[in-house]
């Protein structure tokens, strides 16, 4: 369960900080664009992308996201992932109309 002031938060921000296990152990960390569905965090990627394979093999990832003024408030979540390959147009489309400033979270088309 997200907390309405986690929610909150990540209604005023579109991006962040993707945190993913490499094979070796270590971290990899990409720049990503997000949407929050209920208490899912939905972001977008191509299926051949390191990320991708990181959360196949691990079934894991974080993301932090990050104000953009001080004092830098931030906001941590991780959990189980999975990678989807069908059925995503709705998702995806979340995703996009974020990423291009289209809809703030919660709003729909």
């Amino acid at each position: 369960m997200i907390d309405r002031l986690v929610r909150d938060f990540l209604a005023h921000h579109t991006a962040g900080v993707l945190a993913t296990t490499r094979p070796d152990g270590g971290t990899r960390q990409s720049v990503v664009y997000f949407a929050l569905d209920g208490d899912r965090l939905l972001i977008s990627t191509e299926p051949g992308r390191a990320k991708a394979a990181d959360v196949r093999r691990t079934g894991r990832a974080s993301l932090c996201v990050l104000g953009g003024a001080p004092p830098y408030p931030s906001v941590t979540l991780e959990g189980s992932a999975r990678i989807r390959t069908t059925g995503i147009g709705p998702d995806t489309a979340a995703v996009w109309s974020r990423i291009g400033g289209y809809l703030k979270q919660g709003e729909t088309a």
